[in-house]
């Protein structure tokens, strides 16, 4: 029976088109009125928790629920001292002080901002203020909580979640760009533009932010996040901060200085910090012999010794407070004074007793254990552990095993929702690069070699194509179950297709013709791509080709290994936006349109269905195109790199301009303001400015980091054709169709000079090196050269018989190229202005550049075809 398609239903205007969502109030129906709900309120609220949900890479409250349930509770009264403390009055009390700085040692004590956020939500409550607070707990080894763009997601979701009215801030981004605002380099200024946006709300008149352990960030990331809170408490009174950290230097040169932040040294306090350690150390002694049944005099005894140890350092009463649980009373007074003062002394002494076994066999187990904790990437969970850490099926199937091996490894491991992690960073920290390496039987890289062929062996046993099972070919990711999708490719294998590249790194060794990286390219490439897709991480697969391949570069007698990765890198990089919305099509369509001498087309050619039928010609070699940049709606009229070559800016005639992640392809910003078709895009000399040309008479200027507006320069009278930076991105130049060239302070946004003369539309502009002149293109046929500072014609240069339609300088200033619609481009004495030659080309040129040393001249001939011209 043939399909009739969507039924469609008319009444007074509405339609519904099978399961279309209705909009009305009442309408009558033989005299009685039949209510119609406001279904669109129903699908905003379902498009809002879509949002929000995407934004939550984690619940900061839960974040801190674990952290309670895994750490000792502070003592009521034990941290009241910093409230009493001056830097935190006066961070309290003072609108012009907004950063407080809290640090210190490891295991100090700066989880205090438990008793912090306890305390002031207390007093919010008390005062009955209509402040909001909100907070974040980074930690280094989970990749959701150790990174700036993290961060800001964690807080802008806690406060959007306690203040829905915010959510259109987060939809505003998020609608426009979708999952793709959370990846590529730039992804932390558009989520910082995002919740300063939210911060900026009337529904927000007072916040506090508290963000805990901030070292545990990389130092790349946290001084980004750093220096735009720094940059944003100058303009805001009304939000204020809390960052504790430890006391590490790239953090101190941030906050450090009284006018960046006042600051709290738990050193300092030293005093309040031992009496609260005190009063851990009474409290833990207390329940230890109630449980075990001290005498008074033992109590007294582990109480000083305790004491005298600590050093003022929570960490480390709760570790040896842990071992103690252990032992039986008539052992605790000798154990004590075993355990030596300072964290690093008590974690060799804490490795000595996991050693401390005369079954040999079940210490190279705790070993192998600490070893995986060590070294993966993310913390696992027990089956994870198990399998990556490549034990005995026994530990996989009886969860009891593996949860008393982490009880036997010390105190180093703790499990929490069956993830298995250090207790402390600084523990981790102990067997990365302390006294603890002596757990690596060879060497620390050496194991991470191991690692990567238990991760290679993993995947090529697992995957498979079509792992998934799906129907049709086209099927999309919309099309998957997530609880099957997790029977067929559980977290092991998610964490070998994400992170095995990354554990090579460590160990090139295993980077060979004919190795394991290089089997498992050439059997399973194709099903880890389809994997990556599945589980939406094929940015993944660009980076790792590009490292792999950097990486290969710099060695010798891998010649095969790097081709393939090379054929790998051109395939995954061209076909990226398919694949990630298509699984399967890395089979079909990407595999049937591969070059005929691709590398991994003549591996996988078994893999092209049998039922399609007379394949299509292809090129046999990879064309000049890396990438096709997917994204704008509309013809696009321009398109530039930045000057370190990480980004490309295009402009559109959708009014938009985007910039993109040069490497991996994916949208970085998507600028938008203009309200008609961009004609021209320019990066300033530096790279941290746009400036965009439109048809709406405007030139916008953009910081190309955060994606923000910087100036709107207002002045043309008709639509504006090109724009051009000076060498030392003070002035931007501007061509009209009102015949005039503008001249702008890019600094400031004002008119500098307004340059009259030509009699039809200017089409084209360029600075000279110098700054000192600007030449300009015209309909009228014609280059003008300016005097850039007065603006007085310095040369009109006459010799085209139809419209000029590029411009530009050598980089000596001693020659100007100009090319026109009448298919030459015509080379001029700068200072003289006579004409030097003509070049006889094939077509329109619209676009000329001279070469880095001034011999060459290049132009475009057709859309894609370059020629080079001896000047």
């Amino acid at each position: 029976m043939e399909s009739l398609g969507p039924q469609t239903n008319h009444i007074a205007g509405f339609h519904n088109a099978s399961g279309s969502t209705w909009a009305g109030n009442q309408f009558n129906s033989g005299g009685a009125p039949i209510s119609i709900g406001r279904q669109d309120d129903r699908a905003d609220q379902y498009a809002n928790n879509l949002c929000k949900g995407a934004w939550r890479l984690t619940d900061p409250r839960d974040d801190r629920q674990r952290i309670l349930n895994a750490k000792d509770p502070l003592l009521d009264g034990s941290c009241t001292w910093i409230l009493d403390d001056p830097a935190f009055r006066r961070w309290w009390n003072e609108d012009e002080c907004q950063i407080l700085w809290i640090h210190g040692d490891p295991g100090k004590g700066k989880t205090m901002m438990m008793a912090l956020i306890e305390e002031m939500s207390h007093r919010i409550t008390a005062d009955k203020s209509s402040a909001t607070m909100a907070y974040f707990f980074c930690q280094n080894t989970l990749q959701e909580l150790n990174s700036a763009a993290a961060i800001v997601r964690g807080l802008t979701y806690l406060l959007v979640d306690q203040k829905p009215e915010l959510v259109g801030h987060l939809r505003r981004h998020y609608d426009q760009r979708g999952s793709d605002m959370f990846e590529g380099s730039n992804t932390i200024y558009e989520l910082w533009r995002t919740l300063m946006e939210v911060l900026g709300d009337v529904a927000l008149p007072k916040v506090y932010l508290l963000v805990d352990a901030l070292d545990e960030c990389d130092s790349t990331s946290s001084d980004i996040f750093l220096r735009l809170l720094l940059q944003a408490s100058k303009s805001s009174q009304k939000v204020k901060w809390i960052i504790s950290s430890r006391n590490e230097w790239h953090i101190r040169e941030h906050l450090e200085s009284p006018i960046a932040a006042h600051d709290t040294s738990l050193e300092l306090n030293s005093t309040h910090v031992a009496k609260a350690v005190d009063a851990l150390i009474a409290s833990k002694v207390d329940d230890l012999a109630r449980r075990k049944r001290y005498t008074e005099g033992m109590v007294q005894s582990v109480r000083n010794r305790l004491t005298c140890k600590a050093d003022r350092t929570f960490l480390w009463v709760a570790l040896v407070c842990k071992e103690l649980e252990k032992m039986p009373a008539r052992r605790v007074l000798t154990a004590v004074e075993q355990f030596p003062a300072g964290l690093k002394p008590l974690y060799g002494r804490m490795m000595e007793l996991v050693r401390n076994d005369e079954n040999e066999e079940e210490v190279e187990l705790r070993l192998r254990l600490l070893r995986t904790v060590t070294l993966t990437l993310r913390p696992l969970d027990l089956n994870e552990v198990s399998i990556i850490g490549g034990f005995e099926r026994d530990f996989c199937e009886v969860r009891g095993y593996m949860e008393d091996l982490v009880q036997s490894c010390g105190s180093f491991l703790t499990i929490s929702k069956d993830i298995v992690s250090f207790v402390h960073q600084s523990a981790k920290d102990f067997f990365s690069t302390g006294q603890g390496l002596t757990i690596f039987p060879s060497s620390l890289n050496h194991t991470q070699g191991e690692l990567v062929q238990q991760l290679l062996k993993l995947m090529s046993n697992t995957l498979k194509r079509n792992i998934y099972g799906f129907r049709r070919p086209d099927a999309t990711l919309g099309d998957i179950n997530r609880e099957m999708l997790q029977q067929c490719l559980p977290n092991y294998i998610q964490y070998a297709c994400c992170y095995w590249a990354q554990h090579v790194m460590h160990y090139s060794a295993i980077l060979n013709d004919g190795g394991p990286v290089y089997v498992f390219l050439k059997g399973h490439m194709l099903d880890w791509l389809e994997a990556l897709s599945l589980i939406e991480r094929v940015a993944e697969a660009v980076s790792t080709c590009k490292a792999l391949h950097n990486t290969i570069q710099n060695n010798e007698g891998q010649v095969q290994l790097e081709a393939m990765v090379y054929d790998a890198n051109r395939f995954v990089l061209l076909n990226r936006g398919m694949i990630e919305q298509y699984p399967l099509q890395v089979y079909y369509s990407a595999l049937v349109f591969a070059p005929a001498k691709s590398i991994v087309r003549q591996t996988f050619c078994v893999e092209i269905a049998k039922w399609i039928c007379g394949l299509p010609e292809v090129p046999e070699g990879w064309s000049a195109c890396l990438q096709i940049l997917e994204g704008h709606s509309d013809g696009v009229t321009a398109v530039t790199f930045s000057p370190d070559g990480k980004q490309i800016a295009s402009a559109s005639e959708d009014t938009t301009v985007r910039v993109w992640d040069a490497e991996r392809g994916g949208v970085v910003h998507r600028l938008e303001g203009h309200s008609s078709r961009v004609s021209a895009v320019a990066f300033s000399p530096d790279g941290k400015q746009i400036a965009s040309a439109s048809y709406d008479t405007t030139v916008r200027v953009w910081d190309a980091e955060r994606g923000g507006v910087v100036h709107t320069l207002e002045g043309h009278s008709d639509g504006v054709t090109a724009v051009a930076f000076s060498l030392d991105g003070k002035q931007i130049a501007s061509a009209s169709v009102d015949t005039t060239v503008q001249v702008w302070d890019a600094e400031r946004g004002g008119v500098v000079q307004t340059l009259e003369g030509h009699s039809r539309e200017v089409t084209a502009v360029a600075f000279s090196p110098d700054g000192k002149q600007i030449a300009s293109g015209s309909v009228d046929t014609t280059v003008r050269v300016w005097d850039a500072e007065k603006g007085g014609v310095v040369h009109r240069l006459e010799g085209h018989w139809s419209l000029v339609t590029a411009v530009a300088f050598s980089p000596d200033g001693k020659q100007i190229a100009s090319g026109s619609w009448d298919k030459t481009v015509q080379v001029w004495d700068a200072e003289k202005g006579n004409r030097v030659d003509t070049l006889f080309t094939r077509a329109v040129v619209s676009k000329v550049t001279f070469s880095a040393d001034g011999s060459l001249l290049e132009t475009n001939q057709g859309m894609d075809k370059i020629e080079g011209f001896d000047a």
